[in-house]
Order: C-alpha cells, then structure tokens, then sequence
C-alpha cells in the first residue's frame, strides 16, 4: 500500500495522462515493483517468481486499484502470467516466465475478437506454413498491446492456449 500510494498516486496518472506519455506507465516503476517481486507473485520460485498465489495477487491488484497506479500488472501478471502458468510449453514458461518477473518483459493477453467478450467465440486459428505457423484472424482491445514485447491469445485449431508471439 505504501509503495503504490508513495510512487503511483492518481497525480501520477494524471501526469502520464497530460504529457500524453507514449507508453502510459512508467517503466522505472514497473522495474521497482519487480524488484519487490510484484511482478513474480504467482510464479513458481523456480522460474525467478515469489511462489505466492491468486490472493496474494489481488491484495495488490487492490491496492493498484485505490490509485489507479498505471502498470501492465494486470495484462502481464494477472492475464499472461496465468495464461502461461496454466498452458503454457515448459519451454515457453523458461523463455518468458523469468524476464516477466525481472521486469524486463511486458506481455499481452489477446482475446476478445469483438466488441463484447465472449470467452468461447474464438475464430483466429494457425495454419503450418514451412515448418512453422502463420495465425490468421483479428484480436480487439488487447491491453498493453501498444508496449508488448509478446502476445498470448485464444487460437484453436492447433495451439488451444499455448501460443506466445513476438511483438
């Protein structure tokens, strides 16, 4: 509570707001709040997390709350975190899992494919193309998409949720 009151109170909304601030977070917090293992909550210690769970999780994401404390908390921890702790590859937790929880990574849920979310309509799909995949499809509203460094998103017809691409 301290930490997100001290560095991230709603005057520093504000003032990403009106300096039309590209990324709309600041990086330099996001690293601080991996530093305190923010960043790794729900993620083994194993792969560089705290191994801590989904409560602990929303206490912060409460806390984020009161301010309005702008970080990719939600899409890199709580979404894509998750996303890749339940489905993802043992390899694409060792690549990805890591930087996420150094700081150094921002990852985007993918989902929604139009204006109302419907967790099961889910039309993008891969095709094997030369030994690897081309996605065909269109994603809306993906949050921190603009500043990602990878997307995770619903592909049937050959990954389920075990997909991550480079931004």
């Amino acid at each position: 509570r301290d930490f997100v009151q001290e560095r991230m109170p709603v005057t520093h909304l504000r003032s990403l707001r009106d300096s039309r601030d590209a990324d709309g977070f600041s990086r330099a917090i996001w690293k601080e709040m991996a530093g305190l293992g923010l960043a790794g909550m729900i993620v083994p210690e194993a792969l560089g997390g705290a191994g801590l769970g989904f409560a602990e999780l929303g206490l912060v994401l409460e806390e984020c709350g009161r301010t309005l404390a702008p970080t990719p908390i939600v899409s890199t921890v709580a979404l894509s975190g998750s996303a890749l702790l339940i489905a993802g590859t043992d390899a694409q937790k060792s690549a990805w899992l890591p930087p996420i929880c150094a700081g150094t990574r921002v990852v985007a849920f993918a989902h929604d494919e139009g204006t109302r979310h419907a967790r099961y309509r889910v039309s993008t799909h891969a095709e094997p193309v030369d030994g690897g995949y081309r996605l065909r499809g269109e994603k809306s509203f993906v949050l921190d998409g603009h500043v990602a460094d990878a997307f995770i998103g619903g592909i049937y017809k050959l990954f389920g949720l075990r997909n991550i691409a480079d931004a």
